[in-house]
């Protein structure tokens, strides 16, 4: 819900008022810089394949955030929740995305899905294991 041969694209922003370094992301994260760099990879990609990705509200609760952003892919108009869970240090612990509608996020995966697995082909993971 991620180098060297092409342009990696950078990062999604969070609202200035919500940046912080990324930890973990995701349920059941990879661990370390590699999952770090994997994260930061596919991140990067559905920011840039979302047309207009843009945040709009925000909601916070001690360490938990709700982020609403709105695009567009293939034509299609997307609206999407971020929750992010932030630990201690003020790092992501955990990022769950929820977009609608199914259209939009089917869009969404047919479009990354083949660059991803370049991705993972390059470093020499198995993109059936993810």
């Amino acid at each position: 819900m991620h180098r060297r041969a092409a342009r990696t694209p950078p990062p999604p922003r969070a609202p200035p008022s919500r940046q912080r370094s990324a930890g973990r992301a995701g349920r059941s994260p990879p661990r370390g810089d590699r999952g770090r760099d994997l994260v930061h990879h596919l991140l990067g990609l559905i920011v840039v394949t979302i047309e207009g990705f843009s945040y709009h509200r925000e909601w916070q609760d001690g360490r938990e955030l709700a982020l609403e952003f709105t695009g567009r892919v293939d034509g299609l108009d997307l609206q999407g929740i971020d929750l992010i869970r932030l630990d201690e240090r003020q790092r992501i612990q955990s990022l769950d995305v929820m977009i609608r509608p199914i259209n939009a996020v089917v869009a969404l995966r047919d479009s990354i899905a083949p660059r991803m697995a370049v991705y993972l082909a390059q470093r020499g993971v198995d993109a059936a294991s993810r």
